[in-house]
């Protein structure tokens, strides 16, 4: 076993901020769906991943949820901890900042997107 050394911060709280988040396949396997005319059409997989994502702040206390991207064997997001925060309960109220959106991806017949760039 590796002697592995934490790179966190000793008195950091890490239930509060932003965070990137990428998430991959195993293997680079596709699963999410295929890039069609230089846009992101999700399958059933896709779809299930979207739907989870958005809804994940409703069953998580202190998690909200802002942009993200769902590529064909891999996703991108951001996750907002919010230690306090109640669960449903939206930290953007009155904050000024913009609902979550759904970047460069729909399920194919579903609304226009953005053209993304094909691997």
């Amino acid at each position: 076993m590796h002697n592995r050394h934490t790179i966190r911060l000793k008195n950091h709280d890490y239930t509060q901020g932003a965070y990137f988040v990428t998430l991959c396949t195993h293997d680079g396997a596709v699963l999410f769906g295929d890039i069609v005319d230089g846009r992101m059409c999700l399958n059933d997989a896709g779809c299930m991943v979207n739907a989870v994502w958005r809804a994940m702040s409703d069953h998580s206390d202190g998690i909200d949820i802002d942009e993200f991207v769902i590529m064909p064997d891999h996703m991108h997001g951001i996750i907002i901890m919010n230690k306090g925060r109640a669960q449903g309960a939206s930290n953007r109220a009155g904050t000024g900042a913009r609902p979550y959106m759904y970047v460069g991806a729909a399920p194919c017949g579903g609304r226009t997107t953005p053209p993304v760039a094909a691997r």
